[in-house]
């Protein structure tokens, strides 16, 4: 028996000598131009998509068109993957000790908060309107934590283990504590962007599930923790799942919540405007304050303070079709010298097939209410104008190689669904995997799809 305990440690300690032996005997330290090839599926990606390259971290960036590189947050794990996948299949020890290197890089860029470690995305990031401040996702979390924990398998060596358990601890930060755990109407789970209204990313947030029950398979120490957070989170996704459906154009939503546009216009010529209040039925309500839309972006919510309107406002606000069928409300105080009407405006776009927020908006009038002398406050709905807004459709926004556009988001969330359906057995993912399998057929007589540009087929 003393025997076996020795050589069972003797074992684990050449398997973390390995992984650092891996390290310094492999070409890949002296010249990052070094480093593997990646599968043909992330070169090809990488080529037309991704732009993978190199800092001298070691860390694999996006080539911007200016020759400058953007450490991506999922371009880490990307590769990691992709490594890991080729060691396990070729047995060649460049691999591992690229995926080490690479792991290495990606957890020095990583942000200790609390007893988690963050891979933020910063403000501004890459452009993308969503990340309107500093944030980090918890489909990327749950990301790395599977992928730190599966090369921990591989090295045993206990500094992946850690980054795992701790990129996994990040799921459970309160949204209000900079995190990315919702607790809404009694429904709890994990979010793909800390939006300031809670929101349901179907793609994002059925891969976290899926993510969460593979991970507990594999961290047993973690796996009633993971049962737990699975339960939330397929919970959650079942008693919203009807918001997701959009029969009249045959395809799924991509999201539940988004920003719109409106405007506030009146008759009155001397009138101030007070405080402007935003409610969500059954989840809260917020003050909207005067900004910059320079310095944020249209996933915030706030009064444009650059674009002012005589006797008028122009406000952008994240709406959610969380509450629905309750309508998201404005409440607006006012002083005003003399009586007049004051006239609400949305900009509403048209539904465009390939544009994820539309086309041609236009201002369109959806109330008109009366301004009494003196101090007051109007209550504005904000009405259901169509099926578009209030959360953005899946549409053939998905560029592939060959310059077509494809339905990516429809696609995966029925292959999610079914994957979910193979998990809980639940009839509900089976029921709407299989209507939305059906949509597809749908697509061949819908006007609005209808392009030479597009293509009906799955993206590989």
């Amino acid at each position: 028996m003393k025997r076996y305990f020795f050589l069972v440690g003797v074992a684990i300690l050449l398997t973390s000598m390995g992984a650092v032996y891996f390290q310094f005997r492999s070409p890949v330290l002296n010249d990052v131009s070094n480093m593997p090839k990646f599968t043909e599926k992330l070169t090809n990606v990488s080529d037309y998509l991704y732009h993978i390259k190199f800092d001298e971290s070691y860390y694999p960036c996006k080539l911007e068109e200016d020759g400058s590189l953007l450490p991506h947050p999922l371009y880490g794990y990307y590769v990691i993957k992709d490594y890991i996948g080729q060691y396990e299949k070729t047995g060649e020890d460049s691999y591992l000790a690229a995926a080490i290197i690479v792991a290495d890089s990606s957890i020095n860029k990583m942000r200790k908060r609390k007893n988690a470690l963050c891979f933020y995305y910063p403000k501004g990031f890459m452009n993308y309107s969503a990340f309107y401040k500093e944030m980090y996702s918890g489909l990327t979390q749950m990301s790395y934590a599977e992928i730190f924990y599966k090369l921990y398998s591989i090295t045993l060596n206990e500094k992946y283990l850690n980054a795992s358990n701790q990129c996994f601890n990040s799921l459970t930060i309160p949204i209000d504590e900079g995190g990315v755990f919702w607790n809404v109407e009694g429904n709890s789970f994990i979010s793909e962007y800390p939006f300031e209204v809670p929101d349901l990313v179907l793609n994002g947030e059925l891969c976290i599930a899926i993510s969460l029950r593979n991970y507990g398979e594999m961290n047993l120490k973690r796996k009633d923790e993971c049962e737990y957070l699975f339960n939330c989170q397929i919970d959650t996704i079942k008693n919203y799942i009807e918001l997701f459906d959009i029969p009249s154009i045959h395809t799924s939503r991509y999201m539940l919540s988004g920003p719109m546009c409106f405007q506030i216009n009146t008759t009155v010529s001397d009138i101030k405007f007070g405080d402007c209040i935003v409610s969500i039925p059954n989840i809260g309500e917020r003050k909207i304050l005067r900004k910059k839309s320079s310095e944020t972006t249209r996933y915030d919510s706030y009064i444009f303070d650059d674009e002012l309107i005589a006797n008028g406002l122009k406000l952008n606000i994240m709406v959610s079709r969380i509450s629905y069928p309750k309508e998201n409300t404005i409440s607006l105080q006012y002083f005003s010298n003399e009586t007049g009407s004051i006239s609400f405006y949305a900009y509403v776009p048209e539904l465009s097939p390939k544009w994820v927020d539309g086309i041609n908006p236009q201002y369109t009038l959806i109330g008109k209410y009366d301004v009494e002398k003196g101090e007051g406050e109007i209550i504005i709905p904000i009405r259901w104008i169509n099926e578009y807004v209030f959360g953005n459709p899946c549409v053939f926004n998905y560029i592939g190689a060959g310059g077509l556009y494809y339905n990516s988001y429809h696609y995966a969330h029925i292959d999610y669904f079914k994957k979910i359906y193979e998990y809980t057995g639940d009839e509900i993912f089976k029921e709407y995997a299989d209507k939305w399998e059906e949509y597809i057929n749908h697509w061949y007589e819908d006007k609005i799809w209808n392009s030479n540009e597009i293509s009906f087929e799955k993206y590989h």
